[in-house]
């Protein structure tokens, strides 16, 4: 009873301040129509080509920014730099296959991308921003 209660409040309270509230309807309205612009952006600039070349995610931040003028700026309304990340990482994965694979610590299957994984810097294989048509 009260101890439950007690505990539920304390993980309400972590759960506030680690940022893993639940986003309201109008977040997650807005962040759905970031994500189909960024879809939008991808198929007309983003280009998957060979491992051996790389491209940087502030790249793609910057031409994001240039594609969509709403985004020109996080200041003004527009998606703020982990929001484009996070599409960035979104559409990197979304064009590999996966795998199953066994966790070496829990021991049960999960799935897996056989996308190269990114490195610390920002640097995503197979990836290039086409030259705008302007």
């Amino acid at each position: 009873g009260v101890v439950g209660c007690i505990w539920a409040g304390v993980y309400e309270i972590g759960r506030l301040e680690t940022g893993d509230a639940l986003n309201s309807r109008e977040v997650d309205e807005a962040l759905a129509v970031i994500a189909r612009e960024f879809d939008d952006f991808a198929a007309a600039r983003l280009e998957r080509v060979s491992e051996s070349s790389s491209c940087n995610q502030v790249e793609v931040k910057n031409a994001f920014r240039r594609f969509h003028s709403r985004h020109r700026s996080a200041e003004y309304g527009g998606a703020t730099d982990e929001v484009i990340y996070d599409n960035l990482r979104r559409w990197y994965f979304q064009g590999y296959g996966t795998a199953l694979d066994i966790d070496p610590v829990v021991g049960q299957q999960k799935v897996v991308s056989l996308a190269p994984k990114p490195t610390a810097s920002g640097y995503y294989k197979g990836v290039r921003v086409k030259e705008s048509a302007l």
